[in-house]
């Protein structure tokens, strides 16, 4: 019966293209930017951040050994950071997550745009993604390297998948007892939680 009710339901798109067009340009505009993330070859090298100097590329401990890959911006001495996560087949480098971090940074934060296992720099090179399970141990190890260099507070800006990862950051520093680390705060947008762990 539901399905009857949405079909019954009338579609009047403002433009000439029809929903299935629509849609079809829609995945093929993600699929043509995730690709080349993807590829092991050209893995988070697209040039977004060029036009912003201030980001530069880095690395940065994860868990079990793991080397994590991203671009940071400074900042000044003694300001906040915050450490911003891509969402799913997207990476560090893809055209949101540059504007969030470019925004982020010109409102005084040193900000750290991060790929996480499996995406962007790390593609191809293991470990392969645990979806969130060692990304949160990841960005848990990225998060106290940073505010170790200047004990200032570090927070977590998370997209999509990157907000699940954000939000497992948080329950790793907790299982820790080292809620502190994160105490610039977890912000998650969009993420695909379950709703014990949310």
């Amino acid at each position: 019966a539901a399905h009857a009710a949405l079909a019954a339901a009338p579609f009047r798109p403002r433009t000439d293209i029809d929903a299935y067009r629509a849609m079809m340009a829609m995945g093929c505009r993600a699929l043509i930017t995730r690709e080349a993330d993807q590829h092991p070859d050209t893995a988070g090298r697209t040039p977004n951040f060029a036009p912003h100097p201030q980001f530069q590329e880095v690395t940065l401990p994860g868990s079990g050994g793991v080397t994590l890959h991203g671009h940071h911006a400074p900042g000044a001495p003694g300001r906040p950071k915050v450490i911003v996560l891509h969402g799913l087949y997207d990476s560090h480098v893809s055209r949101y997550v540059v504007e969030y971090s470019v925004a982020l940074e010109q409102m005084g934060f040193h900000v750290l745009a991060l790929d996480l296992r499996d995406h962007g720099r790390m593609r191809g090179h293991g470990p392969p993604t645990s979806l969130g399970l060692h990304e949160g141990r990841d960005v848990l190890e990225a998060a106290r390297a940073l505010g170790a260099k200047e004990g200032v507070s570090v927070g977590i800006l998370g997209i999509s998948y990157g907000g699940h990862c954000a939000v497992r950051a948080a329950h790793e520093a907790t299982l820790a007892g080292q809620a502190d680390l994160l105490r610039g705060g977890v912000l998650a947008l969009s993420a695909p939680l379950h709703i014990q762990e949310a």
